[in-house]
């Protein structure tokens, strides 16, 4: 429904941005997890990149406000998911079938009323769909993220979810020729700098943890 009401370029953007914010917001408020200097600037940074990013996009309609909330609903919801991984120590194979199979129950009643036009496209495209969006984008992309979540936690996690509009804007112009806006060059330029910084502060923060107390044997 999201993508109906507003520009994909909402949905590369805020729906990263959204996860990064919530999973460093909800691992300080579930766990107490600390954040050094350098990874809160970091997180802050991503944030104002990938704001930054969708901005030429904008265009002020309601509809497009309400598109907006609701990727970054789902960037909560994505987010409350890797703190429960995280909480119940959730095995990453076990929770991607849990989420797959769940997702699957509503398919027959979305089948029969949601209108599609399912049965006008070719064989080999619903295959190269369900490949490419149901078990690599869907499965696999749900196992990694969970797997990282698992070992790294939440928040170091999240912050690779911006390389997404990164990786848009490379394959775009690879592929298709675009040529992106100044202004989006800059906001790519800075969440990478927030996405080096934060893992600066990721290493910073291990390392005071690991070091042993003053006095100590």
């Amino acid at each position: 429904m999201g993508p109906d009401l507003c520009p994909c370029a909402h949905a590369a953007a805020l729906c990263p941005a959204s996860i990064v914010f919530f999973s460093f917001l909800l691992s300080r408020i579930v766990f107490h997890d600390g954040a050094s200097q350098q990874r809160t600037i970091g997180v802050l940074a991503i944030i104002a990149g990938l704001f930054l990013f969708i901005a030429p996009a904008r265009n002020g309609a309601g509809s497009v406000l309400f598109g907006d909330m609701l990727f970054i609903g789902s960037g909560l919801m994505f987010s409350a998911y890797a703190v429960l991984v995280r909480r119940w120590h959730a095995d990453p194979v076990t929770a991607t079938a849990a989420v797959v199979l769940l997702s699957c129950l509503p398919l027959p009643v979305l089948y029969l009323l949601a209108p599609s036009q399912i049965h006008a496209a070719a064989v080999g495209e619903i295959i190269a769909q369900i490949v490419i969006q149901g078990i690599l984008a869907g499965a696999a992309a749900m196992f990694l993220y969970t797997y990282i979540v698992r070992q790294q936690g939440p928040q170091t996690a999240s912050l690779f979810l911006p390389g997404i509009p990164i990786a848009t804007v490379l394959v775009g112009m690879a592929v298709l020729g675009e040529t992106p806006m100044m202004i989006q060059f800059a906001a790519i330029a800075i969440m990478a700098a927030g996405m080096g910084l934060s893992a600066i502060g990721g290493r910073i923060a291990s390392k005071r943890l690991g070091a042993p107390a003053p006095g100590g044997s």
